[in-house]
Parts: structure tokens; C-alpha cells; sequence
């Protein structure tokens, strides 16, 4: 897995996702974020076992897909210090570390198995629809589960399927699910594909 990417990019996303990724869990796996790469995006993913953020962002170049997790606060870290320039991200399958690459350093960080990662499921695409504001969705997040969503003016819909399970979607599907009190956002910003 090789890819480029903006180094203010790849720090919004993760600090997105980092908001549901403990620091402290009995499932080790879940104090890193998750990254898999197709194409020319890449997929950020955090989980708490509860609530599961995920952020989509393009890519400046890609070579190999693939997928890794990494401790997301080491390299939050990291990119915080760096100016605005692009990084390379290099995992070999198999290996236990990520390089991260920038015009002036390199830095190696611990890396760990993907296949590790509890599995998100996608919900059927049943039911009936219903649309939220961001707004409304936030506040009545806060409410119930108390959690809230922060997306950049995002208008959110969802799907109430027979269990009474509300499944929450933006844009062409691909944003948000909530099932009893595990939730799943995935925020695309708008520059991504």
C-alpha cells in the first residue's frame, strides 16, 4: 500500500475519526485507526465498539491498495508538526511498521494487521426514507445516545427498516448508520470524490 496526500488533508480526517477511537479499549486493535486505500481514496475508519467514524478522502496519487491500521494519535502527532506539504504513506503487507515520508524527514510508525479490525457492517438499503439537517441529526444524537455528529453542512437521510432500526445515509449512500446505540458516520468532506 503506497499512497500521497496532502498533509492537512490526511490530519482533518484524522482528526475526525480519532474522535471514536479510545485510548485505552480491551480490544487493542481499536486504539488505531483503520486505513484502506482503493484507487485514489482513501478510507479512514475509527471504533469505539459503539460508535464508528468514517472519513473518505482523495488521494494525490496511489500505487498499491491495501490496508493497514495505525495508531492515529502518533500520527496526529506528527503531522501537526509538519507545514502544509504532501506525505507518502508506504506499508509492505506483513510488516510491522508504516513509513511516513515529507520533503524534509521520515518517520516510522507501528503498524498493525487490518484484517484485526471488527468488520462494519453496511445495513440493507430497506425501508422507509427519511431526511434529517445536520442540525436536527446533531442535537438529537446528543440527546439520545449522547454523542453528536459534526459534519460541514451536511444534509443527512436514512431509512427506517421493519426492526425499527434507523439507518442514516448521505450523499449517494455512503455516509451514515445508526443501529440502537452503535452508530456509523462515514464524513466525506467536499473535495473528495
Amino acid at each position: 500500500m503506497k499512497f500521497k496526500i496532502k498533509s492537512e488533508t490526511l490530519l482533518k480526517g484524522l482528526n475526525i475519526v480519532s474522535k471514536a477511537v479510545p485510548s485505552k479499549s480491551s480490544t487493542a486493535i481499536l486504539e488505531n485507526v483503520h486505513f484502506d486505500l482503493k484507487g485514489q481514496l482513501l478510507r479512514v475508519t475509527g471504533c469505539d465498539a459503539e460508535i464508528t467514524l468514517r472519513h473518505v478522502m482523495q488521494t494525490t496519487e496511489a500505487t498499491d491498495d491495501g490496508a493497514v491500521c495505525i495508531n492515529g494519535s502518533y500520527l496526529v502527532e506528527l503531522l501537526k508538526t509538519l507545514t502544509k506539504c504532501e506525505v507518502t504513506i508506504t506499508y509492505n503487507q506483513g510488516d510491522p511498521t508504516v513509513t511516513c515520508e515529507w520533503s524534509s524527514g521520515k518517520s516510522t510508525l507501528p503498524a498493525f494487521d487490518a484484517k484485526d479490525y471488527p468488520t462494519v457492517k453496511t445495513p440493507a438499503k430497506t425501508g422507509n426514507s427519511i431526511s434529517f439537517k445536520e442540525k436536527t441529526l446533531s442535537d438529537g444524537l446528543a440527546k439520545t445516545i449522547n454523542t453528536t455528529v459534526r459534519t460541514n453542512k451536511l444534509e443527512l437521510s436514512g431509512k427506517i427498516d421493519s426492526a425499527n432500526t434507523v439507518h442514516l445515509y448521505s450523499g449517494q449512500y455512503d455516509s451514515t448508520a445508526m443501529a440502537g446505540l452503535h452508530a456509523v458516520v462515514d464524513v466525506q468532506n467536499g473535495d473528495t470524490a
